[in-house]
Formats: structure tokens, C-alpha cells, sequence
């Protein structure tokens, strides 16, 4: 975490930034079947961040601040069943259910590590990042049926109901026949799939309905799955070889 640094300072400061979210993904963790929610930051400061010579013994007074700010963040869900993600390598922990002060033990190590760090030397004030992820996994359908009611909030309910009432999936012969590309160059950011609500990005693989509208092709495809109605403007798909 970057953050300005005050010589006039006194003592250390260490600043503690939570980001706090929740993820729903399929059950193959596939990046095309996420919804991500963003609940905001906060951030804590500590006046006097005591580290010690070595990132194995932190002091009394930097453990009672982690703890602190633990016991002080507002989340929209309970803190449980929980897990660390090595912030280096990106590697989950050996195993799940890790008890709280485990947590806080390895939050601490990181901020230690960024206060004894050689290169901050002379520092006054230190920054870390902790991710606070709830991560639920829903099967595959599940998650499209989300991402079906989120269309529905976005103001296209006109529609999603009688989609949901249908519920059925166009032939596998149309879905073959919607025109694929791959982005070239940047587009307008207001251009999203409207499935997910994601700018699709150079390299990504859009796909074009016979009515223009274009979207991600992984979304489409999932969607074609079970509607056989544009997401947009609700055009019909052939349904002649209809898969049972």
C-alpha cells in the first residue's frame, strides 16, 4: 500500500486499510460465473506502530492495534470460517477454518515486514492493504439466475420475468450461429455487456446477436443455456432443434 510519508511525525505511524467484499462464483471457480460485491474501505491508524529487529516477535502494542481493528470493522457479514491468502504468492493457506488470532498473526507479520523493510528505513508512516472476501460458491445456474435478478434492478424487469417463466434454452444450431470477434482496441466505456456489467477489454471474444447487440461470448452462451431471448431487446432465437 502506497502512503504519503510525514518526517514531522514522532513516532511510526502504521495505517491499516480493509477493503471489504464478497464474491459469488460456480463451483469450477470460473471467472466468467462471478459476481463481485464492494462494500467500500476503512482504514485504521495507529500514533505509535512498535515492530520489532525482526518480523518474527512482533510487540504487545502492534498486536493490541491489529486486534483493534479487527474488532472494529463493520461487515455485512459475519467473520468466520476464515482463511489467508499469502499476499506475495497468492497461495491459500494449508488449510481452511483458521482461527482468528491466527489472522491476526499474519496480518501482523506483513505489517511488520513493510515497517522493518530496509528501503522504507527512516519512514514515519507505513501503509498495509488486508482484502476482507467472503466468497460463497452456488452452482453454475445459480449464478446466472443472480445475474438474471441483477438485470432485473438494472430496470430490464420488463422482460426477465417472462424469461424466468419460460426458462427455456435456444437450440444448440443458433447458438452456433451467433457471430463471434475478438476486441481489437479499447471501446467506449459505456458499452458493457449486459449480463455481467463488465467493459469488455481488448482480447476479450465478443459475441453479436442477429439484432447487433453484443456481449461477452462466455455470457451469452451461459445465458442462451437457459433463455433463448436476446438479454437486450428481448429477440427470439430459432428454436427449431430445440435440446431436451
Amino acid at each position: 500500500m502506497l502512503i504519503r510519508d510525514d518526517p514531522s511525525l514522532p513516532h511510526a505511524h502504521m495505517c491499516v486499510s480493509y477493503t471489504i467484499q464478497s464474491i459469488h462464483e460456480s463451483t469450477d471457480r470460473s471467472p466468467s460465473s462471478r459476481i463481485v460485491d464492494h462494500y467500500g474501505e476503512q482504514r485504521f491508524q495507529c500514533p505509535q506502530f512498535v515492530s520489532t529487529d525482526t518480523e518474527t516477535s512482533p510487540s504487545s502494542t502492534s498486536w493490541r492495534f491489529i486486534s483493534f481493528t479487527l474488532d472494529r470493522l463493520r461487515l455485512p457479514f459475519p467473520l468466520d470460517r476464515l482463511r489467508w491468502v499469502d499476499p506475495d504468492g497468492g497461495e491459500l493457506a494449508a488449510r481452511e477454518d483458521q482461527a482468528r488470532d491466527e489472522i491476526l498473526s499474519e496480518i501482523l507479520n506483513v505489517a511488520c515486514r513493510v515497517a522493518n523493510d530496509p528501503r522504507n528505513r527512516g519512514r514515519k508512516m507505513f501503509g498495509v492493504s488486508v482484502d476482507v472476501t467472503k466468497v460463497v460458491t452456488l452452482p453454475e445456474d445459480e449464478i446466472l439466475r443472480e445475474m438474471v435478478r441483477r438485470l432485473k434492478v438494472a430496470g430490464l424487469g420488463r422482460y426477465v420475468h417472462e424469461m424466468l417463466r419460460r426458462f427455456e434454452a435456444a437450440s444448440e444450431s443458433a447458438i452456433g450461429s451467433v457471430e463471434k470477434a475478438v476486441i481489437a482496441k479499447r471501446r467506449d466505456p459505456s458499452e458493457v455487456c449486459a449480463i455481467c456489467l463488465e467493459e469488455p477489454e481488448v482480447g476479450d471474444e465478443v459475441s453479436r446477436m442477429g439484432c447487433s447487440h453484443e456481449f461477452h461470448s462466455r455470457c451469452i452462451e451461459k445465458w442462451l443455456e437457459i433463455a433463448d431471448t436476446c438479454p437486450t431487446c428481448r429477440r427470439q432465437l430459432p428454436t427449431l432443434d430445440k435440446r431436451g
